[in-house]
């Protein structure tokens, strides 16, 4: 009889990874990272990095806030418009959800399976292009004074783009905040040491770091880290924190979903489909991606743990306003 249930356990397991990788896989004709056009507007089409200025220009002209997203691991840019894909069809749903005008910047973080060490390979090169995104905006914001800022949202891998960066470059010493808001979502940055480059950001920048302790995504993102015993910063801060950065504990107010008999918990937690009709978590990440500036601790719910420190409680209400627009498809993560 155990070896029964263990056979059974056994090829449940197997069926929910292939119904997962096959749920990864783009289709023929799919979207295909360039380094020359790494940035993608919401109609699927390419730019060059300095066609960004002309994009703001658009946005500010039509009077839409505008989020600047960056992406993590998969199969870039299909996944990030194919609904299909596991954790896709980001740029579609942040438009709709948010209202917002959106433009990707992407980078290639193609991977196998739940190996890191591809898209770790291309750090260098996703900084650089981050790098060059950010004097594109900085020097939009010095032409048109007075300007809406964009938010920032940088999702999983991205934020280990970001830390290269500042690592290297350090954070511009603008006078003024270049975003809005600065929403790092489920980062899969190392959580140890992890103040030392986020509080170059968070000292001029109001930031905001999500935390997901039942993340499945990260939870399985062990691998390719130094020291072997670190974990990603999305599943817990380890201090020291980082001076100004706002840490925001969503777990448990994030819903689960299930896959055959895998327990899934939420990582593209901007994503109102797996915010499970949590209006705290669906306030924040709305204020977070379109204004221009907010106190967390006004958010019914969000409840003040130590200094910098939110817990989201698990409160739902569906028929919530902020639940009035929720995308569709990339739901299985």
């Amino acid at each position: 009889m155990k070896s029964m249930l263990r056979h059974v356990f056994q090829m449940a397991g197997r069926l929910a990874w292939v119904t997962l990788m096959f749920a990864s896989l783009p289709a023929l004709g799919a979207l295909v990272y360039d380094a020359q056009y790494p940035i993608y507007d919401e109609g699927k089409v390419a730019h060059p990095v300095s066609d960004i200025q002309q994009m703001l220009v658009e946005a500010n002209a039509a009077g839409v806030p505008v989020i600047i997203y960056v992406h993590g691991r998969g199969d870039e840019p299909e996944k990030s418009f194919n609904p299909k894909m596991t954790g896709g069809n980001a740029m579609p749903r942040l438009a709709a959800e948010y209202g917002a005008r959106v433009i990707l910047i992407g980078w290639n973080s193609r991977a196998r399976g739940e190996d890191r060490s591809q898209p770790l390979s291309h750090i260098v090169e996703a900084a650089a292009t981050l790098r060059n995104a950010l004097e594109q905006i900085i020097t939009y914001e010095h032409q048109v004074p007075g300007g809406k800022r964009p938010s920032l949202l940088v999702h999983s891998m991205g934020s280990i783009a970001l830390a290269k960066m500042v690592q290297q470059q350090g954070w511009p010493q603008e006078q003024q905040p270049i975003f809005s808001n600065i929403l790092i979502s489920e980062p899969d940055a190392d959580s140890q040491n992890h103040s030392q480059w986020l509080s170059q950001i968070s000292s001029h920048e109001p930031v905001y770091v999500t935390q997901n302790r039942n993340d499945s995504v990260l939870d399985k993102s062990r691998n390719s880290r130094d020291p072997p015993s670190n974990f990603a910063l999305g599943l817990e801060p380890t201090p020291p924190y980082a001076d100004g950065a706002i840490y925001v504990d969503l777990t448990d107010a994030l819903k689960t979903k299930r896959v055959v008999l895998f327990k899934l918990g939420a990582h593209q937690v901007f994503s109102k489909s797996w915010m499970g009709g949590n209006t705290d978590t669906c306030l924040f990440v709305s204020k977070a991606l379109g204004v221009e500036s907010f106190d967390l601790g006004s958010i019914d719910g969000m409840e003040r743990v130590a200094a910098d420190h939110y817990r989201a409680q698990p409160m739902v209400d569906q028929g919530s306003p902020c639940f009035r627009v929720v995308g569709t498809g990339g739901d299985t993560e």
